[in-house]
């Protein structure tokens, strides 16, 4: 045990000199998140630098996110006149819902149902919305935004900002689904590194090919893990940096060792991953910020992969690690 809380009190201890160093702690952060938030041109490079560094403090989290996912443009003057634009669009899909009896919900029950809605509304725009049963891949596509719209109604106060940003942060999957076999080479060698007996354990009974990786990818972690502490991992994919998903990986096979060392099937095991203790989700956040801290360079060495310092744009930066 002592061991275990030193090896934590490291990884505190570097962060903090990591924070220091940049010379960002604290109210320090949060006073040049304001600055940049100021300018009537938000510089959305700096901002993105920022949140993969620090993340976000709550508050101002739906109007970075916004900014980042291109929901809202730069220029703060025609914020106003974008969002009314918005809520417009919004307003005429509920309502083109409801014309095609797709929608039969009262202003009681709306809120309750708002997950549903984002999908309906989003297959509605994108030309998807049919009367006969939709294809298998389409299905398993809309549970995966049904989740991701679950935990954004939670984040924003109003369906516009929740449907805008949960399509957008959907549409973020394609942009990553090329770093899918990349982010589980990452994790294979950290987990190899971190816990050797643990993916030995995994090994032996060959269940180490059959881990649910792309599913946790390529949704984000959303049907996996359904608490609100996701937020800070998902702070550091609207900035660009994917790689925090293969920590994430990490950090669940981390702090459920001990469940999976008494597994003796390849079956126990994947059934036990198919239903992670939602009581933990804000221990495996917090174990895979740190491993993404400690190790974040290293693995950015080993990939090949730009810190969004060094290349400039963000369309560039699609996998980073700090």
């Amino acid at each position: 045990m002592s061991n275990a809380l030193e090896k934590k009190g490291n990884v505190r201890n570097f962060r903090s000199l990591y924070y220091e160093n940049l010379g960002l702690r604290g109210v320090e952060q949060r006073k040049a998140l304001e600055l940049l938030l100021k300018d009537d041109e938000i510089d959305l490079d700096k901002l993105s630098t920022f949140c993969v560094q620090f993340g976000l403090p709550a508050i101002k989290r739906p109007l970075v996110w916004k900014l980042l996912l291109g929901v809202l443009p730069p220029y703060q003057q025609i914020h106003e006149f974008v969002q009314q634009q918005q809520k417009e669009q919004v307003e005429h899909l509920l309502h083109t819902l409801k014309v095609i009896n797709q929608l039969h919900e009262t202003n009681d029950n709306f809120k309750d149902n708002v997950p549903m809605h984002i999908v309906q509304m989003y297959l509605l725009n994108e030309g998807e919305m049919g009367f006969m049963q939709p294809s298998e891949t389409l299905e398993g596509e809309m549970k995966v935004l049904m989740s991701i719209g679950k935990l954004m109604s939670g984040i924003f106060e109003n369906v516009v900002d929740s449907l805008l940003v949960s399509t957008k942060f959907f549409k973020l999957r394609q942009k990553h689904a090329s770093h899918l076999n990349a982010l589980t080479e990452m994790f294979e060698q950290r987990i190899s590194t971190e816990d050797p007996e643990v993916w030995w354990h995994l090994k032996t009974m060959g269940v180490s090919k059959l881990l649910p990786c792309q599913r946790w990818f390529s949704s984000f972690f959303a049907e996996d893990l359904q608490d609100p502490s996701i937020e800070r991992i998902w702070d550091k994919i609207v900035a660009g940096s994917c790689t925090i998903l293969a920590y994430v990986a990490v950090a669940i096979l981390l702090v459920f060792r001990q469940v999976i060392l008494t597994k003796k099937s390849s079956e126990n095991v994947l059934h036990f991953l198919s239903q992670i203790p939602q009581d933990r989700c804000e221990t495996i956040v917090g174990e895979a910020i740190d491993l993404h801290i400690k190790h974040g360079f290293a693995m950015n060495s080993l990939y090949n992969v730009k810190d969004s310092n060094n290349t400039g744009t963000r369309s560039n930066a699609a996998v980073q690690t700090t």
